[in-house]
């Protein structure tokens, strides 16, 4: 993200370093994935973000907790089997049986948002404010959309 920001602005690495105060190392590790901006001060973000005239938000990637759920028992037995969810497998009843993951973190994608619907469910939308279904595709967590799939990319939140 910080790599194309800056380049949308016309700017070189050594003059949003000069801009920024952040230097030119700094800026090549967040833009390669080597350091995590994420993980960076709030000092330095802000330094960031007034040499590059954005908000803050637009640096920090936007992450969503996706739980890989499994139910082992389900009321109908297509309802078996495993998925992915923003929410965790909750309790069992006499009905269905499972477990989840624990839950990991992904990258939510430029252009769409998590928030809650109507329904009180977390979802995802899409730019124009369209639901998006979460489902599993070739075994990864993905978006469905018109043109296909959009696949959740997995990040280390440590």
């Amino acid at each position: 993200m910080l790599a194309d920001i800056r380049k949308n602005k016309g700017l070189s690495q050594s003059q949003l370093s000069e801009l920024s105060g952040v230097s030119v190392r700094m800026i090549q590790y967040y833009e390669q994935g080597i350091k995590d901006i994420n993980k960076t001060s709030a000092e330095t973000i802000y330094h960031l973000t007034q040499a590059l005239n954005c908000r803050m938000e637009d640096l920090i990637m936007k992450t969503v907790l996706i739980y890989k759920v499994t139910c082992t028992h389900g009321y109908m037995a297509d309802e078996q089997g495993e998925g992915y969810s923003l929410k965790p497998w909750g309790k069992n009843n006499i009905d269905y049986k499972g477990y989840d993951d624990g839950g990991e973190y992904y990258l939510v994608p430029d252009g769409y948002t998590v928030e809650m619907g109507q329904d009180e469910q977390v979802h995802f939308y899409n730019a124009a404010g369209n639901y998006c279904e979460l489902k599993t595709h070739r075994d990864k967590p993905a978006l469905i959309i018109n043109e296909g799939f959009v696949y959740l990319v997995k990040v280390d939140k440590e």
